[in-house]
Parts: structure tokens; sequence; C-alpha cells
């Protein structure tokens, strides 16, 4: 170790040390005290006399100086004079560098390596801490640090080189980051250069210069919070008791020979460490020290004039050193900077009566952090050195007690946090969240006041100047009441904020303003004063021009100053302001006349004026307004109309259409977009919790990766119960005496007997040990899902879950949501009921699939959560603190309770009761939502109500009972429509094309819908991956019952016998339905294939995988609309899809790719009509085949191919405009915009349970819009009632009831069309195979276009319609009741009217229509000879019935025609 002579240290001049020796002085001047002892104070007069050469003065007091560093206040601790004797003398001073050196010598090796390290282990993943990190916190703990002044500047003049060494690898390693975005590389090099000295001796100051780099002398550590918020400490200003679970590091403080001790063994460990976290650990035992840095408490708030060395001084003892003349100018200006910090505060306490004003003590301003992306992709964390210290607090608790963050120094000298690039990117909500609320801490309201003085020109609250009169006897002289509610409601919708009323304790506070999140809160409700005052708070944080300009102008200050309730308090002044300008503008234009002129050129000029000018004239209103009126406004509410159409288009879409929306337009509000994994995609994706419980089922519990995103691990429930699968009974028998026995043994089992147990128990086999040892393994992995999610928390779960568990949910335990939304009790110790439990197979699964759904919705809850901590949160929902209520126990209870437990018996009688404060209960009101947090609930007041719909709508509600029954017929005939080969095919080709233009992955159509079926047809790893992140839309596995039927089956003996033969049908519907499923998520998982290609994070995916085309797990909360949803066919489908539509033009990042895809889709549309218009067989097509379908025409071939849906009516309505152009009927084309729209939404509203009878009401199929029966069948009984089509089956049940009363008789072509209308495509096979069946030798040969599939997209000629048939029995129908109204006229001797009606065109036609009928009704029957026939064989009578639908479709044309030039004629 290098020699220090003494004359090396400084040199100070005749006038510092004067200054030294009146400190000193004083210093030993505070040595007395009252009621020391006499020797002691002999002593300390005599010590006082020699050193200083006069008598002492017991009075001198007030402040306790210490060297040139600053001052301390007198509460704080100050050193004896042996202490000081003994540090302040140059022997010690060599003594303590000497120790430094020393154990920096023994402290740079080990920080070093375990840097590097660390930083090496980092990048091949075996660790997430930053090798920055542990150099600074290994060099701290084994460094001893200087007491004593002199000490510390031998140490500073000794090891001043190596200094200069630490800074150049700082400047290196910065270079290195700047150039890389790396902090791994910057660490390395950094740690690198440091190391150097190691080779020169043991002189190392580097170390601590590592540790010190970017960071002030002053430093902050959080202490330990009273409330947690999203994971985030919420800090204190001083240091309570800090329970055994907060991370508090204490300085290492030893003598150098104990620490060089300690490093030889934490060198010894570090070699037999098999990753860099084990080196890590064996390195803090050996030091018996965890590395983390020191805790001080200590805040460094830079301002324009920068702290000196007397900041910390009290103001009394500031003032008494003014007059010293060696410091006397650095007091004046830490006066100075205290006046202008005092006018800095921001809004950190609500307005306060003036009866009550209060002041409270000069403040530094609040610190902010901001954070913003550098040129990397990198997060970074700026603002002072304290705050900072905070927020890497704030990342250890949010990321496993890791930062992921690199301190660097800016060219300007400043510090920063540059977060690492995996977390900046992977996790970006959870930063934003840490450092929010870190800024939310700094900002919150003071509760440590102290008596204040208010301006002289203060004025107080309206109510306490003056009363309001009445000058009137009766209302009826009055006009409607003003109402403060609709005031503020206003005001704060103009202003893009919420008013929040209530939750402020304290009986002097009425209202405060949180800065970051833009929280307006005041204490009464309705308050306008205290609200304008809290308003104006917030836009003296929105604004900057408010603040530079009475800062800048003087005497606006002062007027502000003069009207402040704290007359030091320039920012309530200004807040004050704005209150009377808005409740008493006259007074404040008396009061303060420039402050008044100011803020009205401010409301002319702003964007705010308007709003702010609206509120004053109804807040002076009201005030001026009858005494009456104003009672009156007190009571009762009253909605003004405009409030109805308030968010009108917000309403209706959470409604309708998602009832996710309040979460899409907060995410979209505060960040501009749907963000990948944000919280809305969280939300959609947790309604597909039950598919990821189907999942765990069927591939292995769900695990969260570090990305955020899940993965199926280890056995599914169905393959670890597979080797018991012959007698499922009596495992799971087994599995209860397991988990009982050991209930008994804790002696809570009390339902099962010890023989019953045992009993059980001998049930055992190796194969059911195994299954239950597997299950224990499955149940503990959906635990670890559930506790990644913060839904239960390990000391919790270390309280009921056992060695053998097993859920054991009673028949008669409650179910469903209670309480408010999002909090959840957790699952209970069980304590030994008697009841029943359940289907023990059904409580597995259930018990999992409950904790699956918890745990993804408590995800999104916390998300919505997070993105709420940012900047402007406070408009949708603000963090509240838990509620407490008091409850009364019986004295009895209590002190049996004390006697069990501790034994503890009193004398006496107990008293009737004893009241207990309960705290952390549900805080009161009917807008708050929990979010989950370490098994434990943290509390949000929702003031957005679309927002606090969609949070309760994450749980949406079990259907009821009624409406499940009546949505059965619905359900039942949706699925007969889209369980089909045909519904798939038609289905998947929509799909292709939808993926096509909606994707944002490159979806390419057909490819990656067949490599997408592949995938979900074997169930690869893609399918599982998509399940898991949430692509799935529904399940079976929430039904007990269903579950048990399904596992049973599947569990049962492969071998042939009886079971399965009976299981054949179940199981043939089980293929079907995976086929169906296959075909429905081809597409979805084509996109999902595609986006993890392109290096997206599976979940976010998953949620473009779903989105890509109609999601059907969307609707609106409504439950009038919802009942329509759950009883009307396609209704929901029908609405979501045009929902989709909208979104992709209005919103997606895509939306102009969107728009240009289905802009060239109806130009190719608009081209193929113009291709296929002078064909006669497009033509004469059906409008609704048309609008439905592409056709194209080769040779004599006719193919089609489904339109999308609404993609698809685009394209139609450019058909339908180019036909309409070209044949100059402007007309037409509205009433074909009518109809593609309406068939588009294919809004039938009648439930499906009556559809089908209306139908027969009407006599009208309400697709085709053809006639059931037609007409002329009126003239026959109804078993001959059928058309040339009419099934085989049907017409034959109608012929077995002709001896029937005709009420009785099976009418074919009504009963064909009422089993067809609630069956549908069932029906449709259904007939055919059973036509097939009894009649195959006897019918016509099948059409091609009558084959299952193909029918879908091939059509044969000749057309078995065309659009003229529905025309003409329209036309035919409507001059029948021509005919008849005219002989009912002619009846009645009304010869006039009936002249008048004859001379309708339809009146002519009416004869000719009804000949064709005739002549159609001949080709009808002649259709049914032909079917009757046997001698003739199927071809030959394909053959003649398609000539006779030719004739048959040619009669109706003409006719149709004939009637419509008869029209136009006249």
């Amino acid at each position: 170790m290098p020699f220090v002579p003494l004359d090396s240290f400084p040199r100070v001049s005749a006038e510092e040390q004067a200054a030294r020796d009146a400190i000193a002085e004083q210093l030993v001047a505070n040595e007395f005290q009252d009621d020391m002892p006499d020797s002691s104070r002999a002593a300390l007069e005599s010590e006082y006399r020699q050193r200083f050469g006069k008598e002492p003065s017991t009075t001198q007091r007030g402040f306790v100086p210490l060297a040139q560093q600053g001052f301390l206040p007198l509460d704080q601790e100050t050193p004896s004079v042996l202490k000081t004797v003994l540090l302040e003398n140059p022997a010690t001073a060599i003594g303590e560098a000497a120790l430094n050196l020393g154990s920096q010598a023994i402290a740079l090796p080990v920080a070093g390596i375990a840097g590097l390290a660390t930083e090496a282990g980092r990048a091949l993943g075996f660790t997430d801490k930053s090798g920055a990190d542990v150099v600074r916190q290994v060099g701290e703990k084994l460094t001893y640090e200087p007491r004593g002044e002199f000490g510390k500047a031998a140490t500073d003049l000794a090891t001043k080189p190596f200094q200069l060494l630490a800074e150049a690898g700082h400047a290196a390693g910065s270079k290195v980051l700047d150039a890389t975005g790396s902090p791994a590389s910057a660490t390395a090099v950094d740690t690198a250069i440091n190391a150097l000295p190691m080779a020169i001796g043991p002189g190392i100051k580097g170390a601590k210069a590592v540790r010190e780099r970017a960071v002030s002398p002053e430093r902050v550590e959080p202490t330990a919070p009273p409330t947690v918020d999203n994971g985030f400490v919420a800090l204190t200003d001083s240091v309570p008791d800090i329970p055994a679970t907060t991370l508090v590091r204490q300085v290492v403080d030893s003598p150098a020979l104990v620490q060089k001790k300690a490093a030889d063994a934490a060198m010894e460990a570090l070699p037999q460490a098999r990753s860099v976290d084990e080196a890590i650990g064996q390195f803090e035992k050996a030091v018996d020290t965890p590395i983390e840095p020191a805790v001080q408490h200590v805040v460094d708030v830079p301002v324009e004039l920068p702290p000196g060395r007397f900041s910390s001084l009290a103001d009394e003892s500031l003032a008494r050193l003014t007059d010293v003349p060696e410091i006397k100018q650095e007091i004046a200006i830490e006066q100075q900077r205290r006046a202008l910090l005092a006018e800095q505060v921001a809004g950190e306490r609500g307005i306060e009566p003036a009866a009550v004003q209060e002041s409270q003590p000069v403040a530094p301003p609040p610190p902010t952090l901001t954070i913003e992306p550098n040129q990397h992709g990198n997060l970074v964390i700026r603002g002072e050195p304290g705050a900072l210290e905070i927020a890497e607090q704030g990342l250890r608790e949010s990321f496993d007690g890791q930062t992921h963050a690199l301190r660097k120094r800016e060219a300007d000298g400043s510090v920063s946090l540059v977060i690492g690039k995996r977390i900046s990117t992977e996790q970006p909500d959870a930063i934003h969240a840490a450092v929010g609320d870190i800024n939310d801490y700094f900002h919150r309201p003071r509760s440590d006041v102290q008596p204040m003085q208010p301006g002289a020109n203060y004025v107080p609250l309206v109510d306490h100047v003056r009363e309001a009169v009445s000058e009137t006897a009766s209302t009826s002289d009055l006009s409607a009441p003003i109402r403060r509610e609709q005031i503020i409601k206003r005001l704060a919708s103009d202003l893009g904020t919420t008013v929040y009323e209530g939750r402020i304790k304290g009986e002097k506070m009425l209202g405060f303003f949180r800065p970051r999140v833009e929280e307006v809160r005041t204490k009464r409700a309705n308050d306008i004063e205290v609200t304008a005052h809290e308003i104006a708070h917030m836009l003296d944080a929105r604004v900057p021009e408010i603040q530079r300009a009475y800062l800048n102008d003087k005497a606006l200050r002062e007027d502000l100053r003069g009207v402040s309730y704290d007359r030091r308090n320039v920012k309530e002044g200004w807040a004050e302001a704005i209150r009377l300008w808005m409740t008493q503008p006259e007074t404040l234009a008396a009061k303060a006349p420039i402050a008044h002129a100011w803020i009205e050129n401010f409301a002319k000029s702003h964007e705010y004026g308007p709003a702010l000018r609206q509120a004053q004239q109804s807040m002076t209103a009201w005030f001026g307004q009858d005494a009456l009126n104003r009672a009156r406004s007190k009571i009762g509410t009253d909605k003004p109309l405009s409030e109805y159409f308030d968010g009108f288009w917000n309403k209706f879409r959470q409604s309708t259409v998602d009832d996710l929306h309040g979460i899409y337009r907060m995410e979209r509000d505060m960040t501009g977009r749907i963000n990948p994994n944000g919280p809305y995609e969280s939300a959609r994706l947790s309604r597909a919790s039950a598919s990821i419980a189907d999942g765990a089922v069927r591939f292995g519990y769900p695990v969260k990766q570090a990305d955020g995103s899940f993965k199926f691990a280890g056995k599914g429930l169905e393959e670890l119960l597979q080797p018991v699968s012959k007698n499922i009974d009596d495992a799971l028998l087994y599995f209860v005496g397991r988990s009982a026995n050991e209930l008994m043994s804790q002696g809570r089992e009390h339902l099962f007997t010890k023989g019953e147990i045992q009993a059980m128990l001998k049930l055992r086999t190796p194969e059911r040990d195994q299954a239950f040892k597997d299950y224990q393994a499955w149940n503990k992995g959906i635990l670890d899902f559930a506790e990644a999610q913060g839904i239960i928390n390990p000391e919790a779960r270390r309280l009921w879950q056992r060695t053998q568990y097993l859920p054991f949910h009673r028949v008669d335990q409650p179910g469903g949501i209670k309480g408010k939304p999002g909090d959840w009790a957790g699952i209970q110790q069980l304590t030994g009921g008697t009841t029943n439990i359940k289907d023990i197979l059904g409580n597995m699964i259930g018990n999992a699939a409950m904790l699956v759904d918890k745990a993804v919705k408590n995800e999104a809850r916390k998300k919505v959560a997070n993105l709420a901590l940012r900047p402007g949160g406070g408009k949708f929902m603000v963090k509240i603190e838990p509620g407490e209520r008091m409850v009364r126990i019986s004295g009895d209870q209590v002190l049996d309770a004390l006697f069990k437990k501790y034994g503890i018996a009193m004398d006496g009688d107990a008293p009737a009761f004893f009241e207990f404060l309960i705290k952390g209960q549900p805080p009161a009101g009917s807008n708050v939502v929990a979010v989950m947090q370490g098994g434990k609930p943290i509390w949000f007041e929702v003031g957005d109500p679309i927002l606090y719909r969609a949070l309760k709508a994450l749980d949406r509600p079990v259907m009821n009972e009624v409406v499940k029954w009546l949505g059965l017929p619905k359900r039942i005939g949706q699925a007969t429509i889209t369980a089909t080969p045909d519904f798939w095919m038609a289905n998947m080709a929509r799909d292709t094309l939808m993926g096509a233009v909606m994707s944002r992955a490159g979806f390419r159509p057909i490819l990656d819908s067949l490599k997408g079926m592949t995938s979900r047809m074997a169930m690869d790893q893609t399918y599982r991956d998509y399940l898991a992140n949430g692509g799935g839309l529904s399940s079976i596995f929430l039904d007990e019952h269903h579950l048990r039927s399904k596992l049973e089956k599947y569990y049962r003996d492969q071998k042939i016998d009886y079971r399965t033969v009976l299981d054949t049908p179940d199981k043939l519907l089980t293929l079907v339905e995976s086929l169906g499923d296959a075909f429905e998520m081809s597409t979805r998982l084509g996109e999902y294939k595609r986006a993890i290609e392109r290096g997206e994070n599976p979940r976010h995916a998953a949620y473009l995988g779903r989105d890509v085309s109609t999601d059907f797990a969307m609707k609106g909360d409504s439950k009038a609309l919802g009942f329509m949803y759950d009883t009307v066919m396609f209704l929901r489908p029908a609405v979501v899809s045009w929902d989709r539509l909208y979104r992709g033009l209005a919103h997606d990042p895509n939306k102009g790719a969107i728009a240009a895809k289905a802009g060239l889709m109806a130009l190719f549309s608009a081209g193929l009509y113009l291709l296929n218009r002078d064909d006669p067989r497009y033509a004469d097509l059906p409008d609704w085949d048309r609008d439905s379908h592409w056709h194209f025409f080769v040779g004599d071939q006719h193919f089609r191919w489904p339109k999308i849906w609404e993609i698809g009516a685009l394209s139609s309505a450019a058909e339908r405009s180019v036909e309409k152009i070209i044949a100059a009927d402007p007309q037409g084309l509205g009433k074909d915009f009518a109809r593609i729209l309406a068939a588009t939404f294919n809004l039938n509203l009648m439930p499906q349970i009556l559809a089908p009878l209306y139908e027969q009401g009407a006599n009208k199929n309400s697709f085709t819009k053809a006639p059931i029966e037609t007409p002329g069948m009126e003239n026959v009984q109804p078993f001959l009632r059928a058309k040339p089509g009419t099934s085989e089956t049907m017409r034959a049940l109608g012929m077995a009831t002709r001896d029937l009363p005709e009420g009785l008789q099976v009418n074919p072509v009504r009963a064909e069309a009422l089993l067809r209308g609630y069956f549908n495509t069932w029906a449709l096979y259904g007939l055919m195979l059973s036509d097939k069946a009894l009649f195959g030798d006897t019918l016509p040969e099948k059409r091609t276009d009558e084959l299952p599939v193909v029918r879908r997209f091939y059509s044969q000629e000749p057309p078995k319609h065309t659009k003229y048939e529905e025309v003409f029995y329209d036309l035919l129908g409507e001059a029948k009741r021509l005919r008849g109204t005219l002989r009912e006229l002619d009846d009645m001797g009304l010869r006039t009217l009936a002249d008048e009606k004859e001379q309708s065109p339809l009146a002519t036609e009416a004869k000719p229509l009804e000949r064709a009928a005739k002549n159609l009704a001949a080709i009808n029957n002649e259709m049914q000879l032909i079917r009757r026939d046997k001698s003739l064989t199927p071809d030959e009578k394909r053959q003649k019935l398609d000539a006779l639908t030719v004739e048959r479709n040619a009669l109706m044309k003409a006719a149709v025609l004939d009637s419509q030039q008869a029209r136009k004629g006249q």
C-alpha cells in the first residue's frame, strides 16, 4: 500500500478554518444537557475552555454542524465528541485508507469474476441477473468505506488513478452499449477494464467506481410497503418495521481480515458451481450476506438550483446561519432554492375549507421518471438518481429479483437505466407499470401537513361566504333546476377525464388530484367547487404553458399566491383561481385581476376554453338559482336526453357485439391501437379458458413460459388414467381412499369411516398407484400455472395442498360468481365436512377447469390494471385501498377460542360481545373490481361504465335454465346445418378467402387452410400450442355428466364387445365433430402457423388465428339481445361477422390492405358479372344464388364458389351496381342493396322454436321465398299435396293417412318443410337415405347437384329453380286476390270502386297468369306420374323429368315477362 504523507492533505484558508472552528464549537456546546451529572458537566466545561479559550454558553444550541458535507437536523443522531476526535485525525485517516484499499484488493477480483460469469450465464440462458448489478453488489459488500472526513480525503487521494481507470472503463462500456444496444457486452467491457489493476497491485479503487458509475452519492432504496400495487412497492417516507419477506440488505461493515476469510471461502466455492445462479448462491452463503445494494433513504431532487451542502437543514436552523459571513452567500442560495421549490410543488394535497387551513412544510417537487425506447429497441428509464434507485427495486420486484437493466451515464452527465431488449420487447407493460407506480408514489397526497397561512385575498367556498336564499313561495313559479351532477359530468366528458367521489380519509381534505394517472377525486358527491379546484390541477399538469406563465410572470404569481389557501404555494393559488373563475368570476376579477385576465385569455385561445366557459356558466347559474331549486336539484336524478346518446356507439357495441368492448376502447384510447398480447387480446383469449382445460385433460397441464405464452407439458389426464381404464370406478375409489386416509391422520376426515377407507385402500394395484402419483404431478402443474398467474400464492397453497391431494367438492357446495368482479376466495383448507362429495372425476377436472379459467381471466385483468396505472389511466379506473368493516362476535365465543388456543381463562362473566375491525375487505361500491396478485386482491374503482361492464363480462353468467330449453331448438337447428360435410366444405371455401383478406401474417388461401386442417387432424404440436394459447372456441369438459360419459367411453377396453357396438353411433358422432372442427379451425391454424413463422409471440399468434375469421365466442352483454342470440339461428355470427369487417376496415393495423383486397374482390366480381351477363343461364338464376355465389360457366358446365359473407356482400353490391347502371334502373339498385343487406345479416329474428311454425302460417320458405304449398293444392286433400321434388318417404306417409280426417292427414309438402325447418340439412340427408332405402329401385337417377358436398360447388342443367318461379307465384297470388276483390265489390254494389280497381295493370293479366298456372299444374302432375311409372328405368325418368323441368321453367319465365311487358305498355 502506498504511503500518504500528511502534507499531501488539502490545505484550507483562514476563513474556512474559522468557519470550521465555529462549527466545532457548536458541536461541543450541543453536548451540554440540562439533566447531565455535575461531574460530566464540569469535565465538558473544562474541555470547552481549553479548546476555545472562553466560557461555554449553554444556550448556544439549535443545530448540529458536521464537516463540510452539510448539516443535519437536530432530530438526527449526532456523533459524540470522543467519536469525532477518534475519526477526525491523521492516524485514523491513514488506517481507514489502508482498510479501504485492502478490502478492495479482495473485492475487485471477486466482483469482476462474478460479473463476467453472470453475463456469460445470462447469454446462455442460465440466469436473468445483470453482470453490472452483480459487480456493483459484490464490490459494495466487500469494501470498507471510510467513516471520517480525513479518512475519505486520504482514500480519494490514494485511489485517484484507479478512479480514472474506472471512468475509462465506464466510458468504453457506454460506447459499446450505444453501438450494440447490449447491456451484456457493455458490462463485459467495463468489467474487463476495471480488472486491470489486479495485475499491478492491491490498490483497487476501481471496484468502487464500477459500483458507483452512473449513480449519485445519495441513493434511495424502498422499504417495506404498506400496500402492493400490481407487484411494485408503494414507497414510504420513513423506515417502518420491515417484515422478514422484504428484501433488505445491510452494508457489510467488518474488518478486512474477516472479509478476506469470507472472500477466500467464496473463491473456493465458485469453481464447484454448476451454474452462475449456483455460484452466486454459494458466494452469498460464504459471505453470509445476499448480494444486494445497501439501504439508504435520501432523495436527491434536482431543481433549477442544485442542492448545496446546507440542503438538509431545517428552515429554522438555516435562518440562524444567515449572519455567518463565511457561509452567508450559500445560505441565501439555499433559501432561494427552497422558495422556488415551494412554487413547484405539484398538487400533492387537496383543497380544504378556509376555516381549517393548514400549511405543509417546504418540500421538494415530486420527481418524475420518464421511459422511452432507444435506437436499439431497449426501453430507457431516465430521472434523478434517487428515483432510478427506486425504479431498480420496482424492476426487481416485478422480475423475480432481477432488474434486467444496466446503469448508463449519458453525455450530459445524467444517469439512465437501459432495460434489456428481451424484457423491453416482451414485457413493456410491466416496465411501464413499475415506473408509473413509482411516479404515483411521488405524487400521492401527503398526510403529514403542517399549519399554513392563506393568501391575503383568499376567498372561501361559496357556501361559507353566503347562504342560498329563496324569493318564491312555490316551486310552480320556478323553472327546472340546474343539477350539479350534470355540470360535473359534462365538464369531465369535455376534458376527457373522470371525477371520482368519496374514499378520502381525514376530516379536512376535500379532494385531490394525482398527476400521473390524472385521478381527480372529491370527498363529497357532486361538489362542483372542489371539482373545479382539482380540474385546475389537472390542467396545470396537462398544459405546460400554465406553469410557464406563473413561474415567469411575477405579477401573475403574486396574484395567484394572494388567492391561495397556502400563500407559499403558487400551484394551489392557480387551482383556487380557477375555482373562483368558475364559481365567483367577479370576485376573482376584484381580488386578482391579473390572474382573471390571464384565465380569460386562456379560455379564449385554448382548446379547453369552450369546456371551461360552459362549466363557468353552469356553476355560476347553479349557485345563482333559487334556494328551492338548489334543494330540488339534490333530490333524485334527471338525465338529459343528450346523455342517452353520449357514447352511443360504445354502448351499442358493448351491448350487441363485443362484451369486452370497454377494454378495447380503453386500450385504443390510451395507446392508439390494440397491442400484441395486450389487455384486449388477453381478454379475448380468455374466452378459450375451457379449451385450455380441455387441452389439459388431453395433452398435459398448462405452463406459462418466460415470454408469457402457454404450452402443455407432462401427461394429459386421459393418458395418465389410461392404464386404469378397464375399471375406472375402482381406480377413483382407490384415489378417494388415499386422500381420505391422509385427512383422517390429520383429524380432518368426517365423511368416510376407517373401515370404508381401508376397503377403498384394498383396491390398490401398481397401476392405480402410478396413476394416482401421475395425477398428483398433473394437479401440481395446474396449481403452478394458477400461481404463476397470481390467483394463488405459496403461503396459502401450503395450507391446503397435501401429498395425497384430491378435490373433495361437496354436492351442496355453492357455485357461481359471487362478490366483486375479479375477486376470488381461492381454494379453502379442508376442515372435514360430512356432506357427500360430488362425482370424483368431475371434481378432478372441474377443479382444474376452474383454476385455469380464473388464471387466464386474471391475466387479462392484470393487463388492464397495468394499463390504468400508466399516464392518464385515471380516466378509466384507479387503484384504491381495501375496505374495512366492524364485526361483533359473542364474548363467550371469543373467550372460548382464547382458552382453546392459548390456554387463557378469564374469571367472571364474558362481555356480551367484542367488536373487531376487519381490514382487507372488498371496498364498498358498485363499480369496484379486483385483480388477483400473489393470491390477494388488489382493488380498483372503475370510472368508465363501459369498462366496468367489460371487466364484469370476463366472467359471463351461466345461461338460465329456461333460456337453455328455449334455445335447444336453435342449437339443434344450427347444428343440423353446420355439422354437415356440405357446410364444412363451403365454410372452408369462404374462410380461406376471408383469411387471405383479413390476415396480418401473410396467409395463403387454400394452401395454408389445408396445412391447418392437417395439423388439426393430426393434433400435432402446432395445434396443441394454438389451443394452449387461447385459440380454442369451446369445450365439452365443463359439464361433468358429459365429462364422465366421454372419458368412460375413451377408457373402455378396445375389444369388440357389446359396449363397443353400442358405442358405435356415439363414436361416429365424435368423429363427425372432430372432422367439423378440423374444417372450422383450418384457416385459423393456418394463420397461427404463419404468425409463428414470422416470429410472433404464440399468444399474439393465437389471437391472430381467432381474429382472421369470425370469432364465435364474441357477443354483447345485453340480456335481451343475449336471449335472441341464444334462440335465433345464426343471428350472432351474422352480427359479429359484420363487426369483424368494420374493425378490419377501421382499426386493424393492416386496414389499408384489407380495404384494397376487398376492393379488388369487388372489382373481380364486377368483371365476372360482365363476363356472365349475356349468358341466359346466369340471367335466370335466383337472386339469392347470385348474391351468395360466384358463378363460372365452362362450356355446358356450371360451377359456383361460395362468397365470403360480408366482403361477398360488397362484391354482390358491385355486381348489381354494374347491372343496374347498364340497365339504367336506379330504383332497382336500391331494392337490390336492401335485399343483399337483409340476406347478409339474415335478420330473421324469430326464435328457432317458432320460425318453422311461422313459415307454415306464412306458407313461404323464409330463405328461398318460394311457397310451401303452390296455388291449386288447396283443391285436393292434404295427403296428396306434394311438389315434384317432394320426398317419396313423405308421400308414402301422406298416403298412409288417406283414410283419416283431413285434420289428421299428413300433408307431404308441409311435413317435409316442417322437418327441414327444424333439422335442415340433417333432414335433407335423412330423407334422401330413407328414400333410397325404401324406394331406391323406383327413384329417378340422382342429379349431380343433388349429391352431398358437390351440390355446394356445382349446378346441373336444367336448373330446378329460377328467379321467375318466386315472381310468378307472387304475381299469381296478387292477381287472384284482385279478382276476388272485384267480385266482392260487385256483390256489395260498389261497382264504381270495382271499375277503378279493374283499371289496374294486373287485372288484365289475371287470366293469362291463371292459364299459365293450369299449364304448370299439368306439368307437375305429369312429373308425378313419371316418378310412379314402374316401367321406366331411373335414367329414363331423369331424362323425362329434366325435359319437363325445362318446359316448366320456360312457362313461368314467359308468363312473368309477358306480365311485366303488359304493365310497362299501360
